[in-house]
């Protein structure tokens, strides 16, 4: 090859590995410019909670001044007045704070304004009533409950503040929306810049192979090159090993942590609950003809229970929520323990422990011979059994369910499939099921939005993947993709 040829050759490496870095520097400031919009989502998405939080409390301190107002009435005790004044300054400043956080939306600002006469009125009636009390006229005072106007007025509170917690929970999903797609947008960058990046390196280890003279050179720099980007894989490896450890951990404090205030609420709740039936007991004693017995009775059996039901219905959502993040964090430190097993009897002794859903359902469980596999057998089981158990709970009408189980082998992976006859799921929420918290369809049954997300968690762990088939109404069929035998990497790292 002449001088010139080599020259040539050279320039025009050279400017294809500058055009290359030129396109890296793009990708990268691509890459930033979408993390600093996700991150901006985020804030909108923590801005929309906050509205919708002060809405809520807004109205819950015009709560707490009815109740002070009807144990007033009920006991012509003066101690109730304090709490009005109270809820009357909460009311206020959280309805300035409202108008505030909603004064980029003039939609959202004209709702929130509005709330301001009608806070004032239903405060006027307040006032009106603990004056006629604070002058010995009771029965005036409850007159003025009776005429209903306070009542009038805490509906169309709760109405107002309803359509503004609906329009902030529209932008919510919509903000969460959009904050997916710019993760979307980011990881696509980033493998841009991957692949690019890699592209590059190729092209540049062949220029240096093609102008090295001296075979023993070229293949002592290819292996040093190897050496450090195995080096960079093990050490990026191990970082991610232990974020991923931190994630763990941090979920499992702040579940942890959130359970005791949770405690404190259901206990209070039990408290409130034995007040409501002493309340009761002692409406119940009161003299018929007595002034005002009529609201005290509707306050002791139908407002105080009705409220404490709300409260015990939260508290017990929240509670299966933690103890379901609780038990995904614990799940995901687990060692996992590989043994040889064999899918046809995992899959019976399976159906062995659902057989009384089986019975009471008339459904069915058709286990196929299928082959041996080296895996851990408790994550195993507990995903087809999480499978099994959701093919029973989700069945079409009108027919009994009808499960399915079977598997098919290909190089080195054996491909588990769950298949049903029940409702179906929907094309759009294929990937959607498998998020935390998130279900598809008709919400008739209990659950919470766990089941698939660990079931897709605990294959990764376990070096495979998990696919879904369906159409709305033809039933679903889960195929996992486990390797045959679980790879020595992956039992050693959650071993460490």
């Amino acid at each position: 090859m002449t001088q010139s040829a080599s020259l040539q050759r050279l320039r025009g490496s050279t400017l294809l590995l500058l055009g290359g870095l030129v396109l890296l520097i793009l990708v990268a400031g691509g890459a930033g410019f979408a993390l600093s919009r996700d991150r901006a989502y985020n804030q909108l998405v923590i801005h929309t909670l906050e509205v919708q939080e002060v809405a809520t409390a807004t109205l819950g301190a015009v709560v707490d001044a009815e109740a002070a107002q009807r144990g007033y009435l009920l006991t012509g005790e003066p101690g109730f007045v304090p709490q009005v004044d109270r809820a009357r300054r909460d009311a206020a400043a959280l309805l300035s704070r409202l108008e505030a956080l909603v004064a980029d939306n003039p939609a959202q600002a004209a709702a929130a304004r509005s709330l301001g006469p009608r806070l004032r009125e239903r405060f006027a009636v307040f006032d009106q009533t603990f004056a006629l009390m604070a002058a010995d006229r009771r029965g005036d005072a409850i007159g003025i409950v009776r005429q209903g106007r306070g009542t009038e007025l805490m509906r169309l509170l709760r109405a107002d503040i309803a359509r503004i917690i609906a329009v902030e929970e529209q932008l919510l999903h919509a903000r969460r929306a959009a904050a997916e797609r710019s993760a979307l947008a980011l990881l696509a960058l980033t493998v841009a810049g991957l692949v690019l990046a890699a592209l590059l390196t190729l092209f540049a280890i062949r220029s240096l192979t093609a102008r090295t003279r001296e075979a023993d050179a070229a293949r002592a720099t290819v292996q040093e090159l190897n050496v450090g980007l195995e080096a960079t894989v093990a050490e990026r490896t191990a970082d991610l090993r232990l974020a991923n450890d931190e994630i763990q951990r941090f979920a499992y404090i702040v579940s942890h942590d959130l359970r005791s205030p949770l405690v404190n609420i259901m206990g209070f709740t039990s408290e409130l609950q034995a007040v409501q039936r002493d309340l009761s007991g002692f409406v119940a004693a009161v003299p018929p003809d007595t002034a005002g017995l009529d609201a005290a009775r509707t306050a002791a059996a139908e407002d105080f229970p009705e409220a404490l039901g709300f409260i015990h219905a939260s508290t017990a959502k929240m509670d299966r929520l933690i103890n379901a993040i609780l038990a995904l964090s614990r799940q995901g430190r687990r060692v996992l323990d590989p043994e040889q097993i064999d899918l046809t009897a995992l899959a019976e002794g399976i159906g062995d422990t659902v057989r009384h859903q089986l019975e009471e359902g008339e459904a069915t469980l058709t286990v196929e011979p299928m082959p041996t596999i080296v895996t851990d057998r408790v994550a195993l089981e507990q995903v087809v059994a999480n499978l099994v158990e959701n093919a029973l709970k989700y069945t079409a009408a009108g027919r009994p369910a009808a499960v399915r189980i079977s598997a098919t082998e290909r190089p080195g992976f054996v491909d588990i499939s769950v298949a049903d006859n029940g409702r179906g799921i929907d094309t759009r929420d294929h990937e959607r099921v498998f998020d935390l918290f998130r279900r598809s369809g008709a919400q008739d049954r209990p659950g919470e939005g766990i089941g698939l997300a660990n079931v897709r968690a605990t294959i990764r762990r376990l070096g495979g993947t998990v696919t879904l088939k369906s159409e709305l109404g033809n039933g679903a069929t889960f195929v996992i993709a486990l390797p045959k035998v679980l790879p020595a990497t992956i039992s050693q790292k959650d071993a460490a």
